[in-house]
């Protein structure tokens, strides 16, 4: 009865933006020599290595109408990926886009080692009942005190969404049976209930969350992804509906910027001021918005809705963000966003949460691609779009492949439990691939575009 509202138009549309946020990476306070800082304010938020930063800038390289700019992208890419050193989960986005800098950049094979590694310590340390409590830090308020429990599905989701993208990405059956017992035991726990609990760092865990709706979608996508089984999808979906409350529908203020805002949160910091609803903290949004994404590229019934609301979110964070005049804070989104002064605030953060969904909210192909396919269910990950073909061959699976970078990369397929009997690779160059048993995964590295097809 009600479509949801067009996308609000950014100035200057693709073209303006990628100059922006190519600024944001190395014309702001958020670049210090070969690092970056998470956010800019003040003191806080030291800069660090980002292996994330490489991998976004490496794709602004060449696009931000600026040879002079391009340039300096390309140096600081090199830079940044000689002090990361191999450590690919190094990141200040809040969406990294893991594992894209390993696809295109490094080894995603033995990225996964020793992810795998840690993930199997983490399931033995996991409580036998499945429930992620809260902890209160020494010194600080309880946040559970007035909450019904001790847990909560946001925090349970912010804690098992590591394991199930190392399940997802790898082949490992005993891994994956865990993970999914473990998320069936959240939806035990809190199916049909209220997304809450996810930033207890500064609010209550009865608190009503959008992170807390992003997380759990996330999860639950890649419990879908893991084993198609309708329980999961229905709960991917539930949990992105419950985000829709806190997206601004209609506009909220008679201004430019205020269609697809997102409030964080429906509380206050540790129950006292300042007080957050209605106040739009996109970041937390555009967690939201990557969740649902991947979610469409799963769900092709409401795929058209959830793109919609990924696509105006990510043009309200593009309208939120601090325009080139600001010399420190070109480029990076803020922290929140006064509605009615129509003026950015707060910590100034990072251009990578904002382009994490940027190629989407235009048409564009994903920075990363994340599909299943084949009677087998191979998860597959690639740097650009990855269509499946309608020609499936029998016992296989044939894609295109169309990856963004002009260096030869990595496209990753998990739950390959035996080497191929063939590979076939149309591209302009020959391809080359690896297969990891012990990991149940295929990597297959290429250059350019082209259609590969995988015989078991």
């Amino acid at each position: 009865l009600r479509p949801l509202p067009a996308p609000p138009e950014f100035p200057g549309g693709l073209e303006a933006a990628r100059h922006l946020l190519a600024r944001g990476w190395v014309d702001s306070a958020a670049y210090h020599d070969v690092l970056w800082r998470h956010a800019v304010w003040g003191e806080s938020f030291l800069p660090q290595r980002a292996a994330d930063a490489a991998a976004f800038m490496r794709w602004l390289s060449g696009q931000s109408g600026d040879a002079a700019l391009d340039d300096r992208l390309a140096g600081a890419v090199e830079a940044g990926l000689r002090e990361v050193g191999g450590r690919w989960h190094d990141a200040v986005s809040h969406v990294p886009l893991a594992p894209l800098p390993a696809l295109v950049f490094g080894d995603i094979q033995a990225d996964l080692e020793r992810r795998l590694g840690e993930a199997r310590e983490r399931l033995r340390a996991m409580p036998a009942d499945g429930v992620v409590r809260y902890e209160r830090r020494e010194g600080g308020p309880d946040c559970a005190s007035t909450h019904t429990a001790n847990h909560a599905n946001g925090l349970a989701a912010a804690a098992l969404v590591g394991l199930a993208e190392v399940a997802c990405w790898s082949g490992d059956a005993s891994v994956a049976a865990e993970v999914i017992a473990l998320v069936d035991r959240q939806t035990a726990l809190y199916g049909g209930g209220v997304p809450r609990g996810a930033q207890t760092w500064e609010m209550p865990l009865h608190t009503p969350d959008i992170l807390a709706s992003a997380r759990l979608v996330r999860l639950y996508t890649l419990a879908y992804a893991l084993s198609g089984e309708p329980r999961h999808l229905a709960q991917a979906r539930y949990w992105a509906w419950t985000g829709v409350p806190f997206v601004y529908l209609d506009p909220p203020v008679d201004a430019p910027v205020g269609l697809y805002a997102t409030i964080a949160v429906l509380g206050a910091t540790h129950w006292h001021a300042p007080f957050w609803i209605g106040l739009p903290v996109q970041w937390c949004g555009l967690v939201y918005r990557s969740a649902l994404l991947d979610l469409a590229r799963l769900d092709g019934e409401h795929a058209a809705t959830w793109e919609r609301l990924a696509t105006g979110i990510t043009r309200a964070g593009l309208q939120m963000t601090f325009p080139l005049d600001d010399a420190e804070r070109r480029g990076l989104l803020p922290d929140f966003f006064h509605l009615r002064a129509q003026r950015p605030d707060g910590p100034a953060i990072n251009p990578g949460t904002v382009q994490a969904g940027l190629p989407e909210a235009y048409g564009q192909a994903p920075l990363l691609d994340f599909r299943v396919v084949g009677p087998r269910r191979w998860r597959v990950l690639a740097p650009g779009r990855v269509t499946p073909l309608e020609d499936m061959p029998p016992g296989g699976i044939r894609l295109r492949v169309e990856p963004w970078p002009t260096t030869p990369c990595d496209v990753h397929l998990a739950g390959v439990q035996k080497a191929p009997s063939a590979i076939t690779w149309t591209g302009a160059e020959p391809a080359t691939h690896r297969h990891h048993a012990a990991l149940g995964c295929l990597t297959v590295r290429l250059r350019g575009p082209g259609e590969l097809t995988v015989m078991e």
